[in-house]
């Protein structure tokens, strides 16, 4: 080959393509947690989220609440077992 021949395949522009990347949200499961600035904390929190509540009931809402779950308690009447409002708190 000579130089004009190689000049003109080197001023050939190839075509532009994409990187093979999927959006996060195909992924399932929990990403990988990254640091520093451009960090993905509160997407990773969510999944997180959703996969303990998923495995473990109750106990996953402890990431959203940041507390632990206390479900509501309802007593059944005890004043037919002879018990009292008063005695029972």
């Amino acid at each position: 080959m000579s130089s004009s021949e190689s000049s003109k395949q080197d001023n050939k522009k190839k075509p532009f393509k994409r990187f093979g990347r999927k959006p996060e949200e195909e992924k399932k499961g929990i990403p990988m947690l990254r640091y520093g600035k451009g960090n993905n904390f509160y997407k990773f929190r969510e999944a997180l989220s959703e996969v303990m509540m998923e495995k473990y009931g109750n106990l996953g809402k402890l990431i959203d609440l940041e507390r632990y779950y206390l479900p509501a308690i309802k007593f059944t009447d005890f004043e037919a077992m002879g018990y009292s409002e008063a005695r029972i708190e």
